[in-house]
């Protein structure tokens, strides 16, 4: 029992010094980047759906919003891994 604890904590601080992630801080980073690439065009399509009915161009502004979304989406979370991973 108590080696198998000793060597949890052995291996755990091993990681700790080579500076290697732990899994939920993969998980953690992983959902950050989900939303960060998601959440964007969704309320851009809603804006954009929005815009449509009220100025009578459906569709195109809700595609126009849409793409804006997730091209900024997609770059704030490349800043946001590159800021991680510089640090």
């Amino acid at each position: 029992m108590f080696r198998r604890v000793r060597r949890e904590r052995e291996r755990k601080e091993a990681y700790r010094r080579r500076g290697e992630p732990s899994v939920w801080s993969v998980v953690g980073t992983m959902g950050m980047v989900g939303w960060g690439v998601v959440l964007p065009p969704v309320l851009g399509g809603f804006l954009g759906r929005y815009l449509d009915g009220r100025w009578g161009t459906r569709p195109h502004l809700t595609g126009l919003f849409l793409v804006v979304g997730l091209a900024l989406g997609c770059w704030n979370t490349w800043r946001m891994v590159n800021r991680e991973r510089s640090e």
